[in-house]
């Protein structure tokens, strides 16, 4: 997060020094031409969009020092962290898992835990370590086909 705050403060640094010395028009790609006024604007726009990036930076990482998401397991229910902040928990009970999937987006694992009415997800970054992601995987895998397996056996004809 300290990475990508200091990356967007540098571009907004530097696109707010573009826009208030800019004296030049713009071609971006060949296709769009831009007058001097309209470069301008253009990064003034940027740069602005930057200056969100910073802040949302900031807050974000405030947000986690203040009160780091947690999981947790209990003897019939898995505890996740919902919201923002990760101030909120939503409980599953186990016998209500039914699929368990797992999925990456930009090299961030995460889990998806179906139930019959809902789907939650659970980023590994809320686990203290990779070995605790993949023992969590295989619990909520196990618990997925055991209850797989209860209902099958309950709903077989002459049970």
């Amino acid at each position: 997060m300290i990475f990508g705050a200091v990356f967007f403060a540098v571009c907004a640094a530097s696109l707010t020094w573009r826009a208030a010395t800019n004296e030049r028009g713009l071609i971006l790609n060949g296709v769009i031409t831009l007058t001097p006024f309209g470069a301008s604007a253009f990064y003034w726009v940027l740069a602005g969009l930057s200056t969100l990036f910073v802040i949302l930076e900031i807050v974000l990482a405030f947000a986690r020092v203040r009160g780091a998401a947690f999981l947790e397991l209990t003897v019939d229910t898995l505890v996740i962290p919902r919201g923002f902040a990760g101030k909120k928990f939503r409980r599953i009970p186990y016998a209500e898992i039914v699929a368990v999937s797992e999925f990456s987006v930009v090299g961030t694992r995460s889990l998806g835990i179906r139930t019959a009415t809902r789907q939650y997800w659970v980023a590994a970054t809320v686990l203290p370590s990779h070995e605790d992601y993949e023992a969590l995987k295989r619990f909520l895998v196990a618990t997925a086909s055991s209850n797989k397996a209860l209902h099958a056996t309950a709903a077989a004809p002459g049970s």
